[in-house]
Formats: structure tokens, C-alpha cells, sequence
């Protein structure tokens, strides 16, 4: 749960962008919009309690590994239907 709500608190913190913003301030936001992608990502993994290869784990590697375990469990999250 910590991790879903340090993931919420970084997204909130991303400024709005403009066509005119600088290249720091869109580099800022796509790098914070990625590091709370992967703190959800690797909760949700942690939930659905999905083997991962190794002990560090990147952003794309989670979205590999969560959908191949739900293909696995037919497709659907436990206590969904």
C-alpha cells in the first residue's frame, strides 16, 4: 500500500506542462511519471504475488511478468470477476 501511495504523492507533484515549457521541467515530469509507474507496477506484482527472474526488476519487465501470470490465472484478477 506504501508503495501505491508514494506512487499517487509523486504523480500529484508533476507540474502541468505547456508548449513552452523548459526541456528540464519535461524531463523532470516523464522521469517522476516513470518511477511512479514502476512503484504501482511492482505493488501490483508484489500482490498478485508474481515470480519475477531476479531480484531488481525494471518498469517493463513488471508488464511482461504481470501479464503473463494473468494469462496463467485466466485472465482476471483474483476478487474480480
Amino acid at each position: 500500500m506504501q508503495r501505491l501511495l508514494t506512487a499517487k504523492q509523486l504523480l500529484a507533484r508533476i507540474g502541468p506542462l505547456t508548449p513552452t515549457s523548459d526541456a528540464l521541467a519535461v524531463a523532470h515530469a516523464i522521469l517522476t511519471a516513470h518511477d511512479a509507474a514502476e512503484l504501482a507496477l511492482s505493488a501490483l506484482a508484489e500482490h498478485l504475488r508474481v515470480p519475477l527472474k531476479k531480484d531488481k526488476a525494471f518498469l517493463m519487465e513488471y508488464v511482461v511478468a504481470i501479464a503473463d501470470h494473468l494469462k496463467l490465472q485466466g485472465g482476471k484478477l483474483s476478487g474480480r470477476s
